[in-house]
């Protein structure tokens, strides 16, 4: 699991949690508000938080679970 200690780094651009068995993820990732980039594949994950609709300036979310979920303007 992550550390919810990630909050601080609100100026992450790119983060690449691939293959790290997460069954979740830590409410501390939605402060990184700077996020571009989240790759999450191969991971047990099996829906995403409504909360990831908070990085707004999310580009691109790779291997993300196939969940209904309102992501504007994420390509999956």
């Amino acid at each position: 699991s992550l550390p919810d200690s990630i909050r601080r780094l609100r100026v992450l651009e790119k983060l690449v949690l691939s293959q790290n068995q997460l069954a979740a993820l830590p409410d501390g990732l939605f402060y990184c508000s700077s996020l571009l980039f989240l790759n999450l594949a191969r991971n047990q994950l099996t829906k995403l938080s409504t909360k990831i609709g908070d990085l707004s300036y999310l580009q691109e979310l790779v291997g993300a679970p196939m969940y209904p979920i309102d992501l504007p303007n994420v390509p999956l």
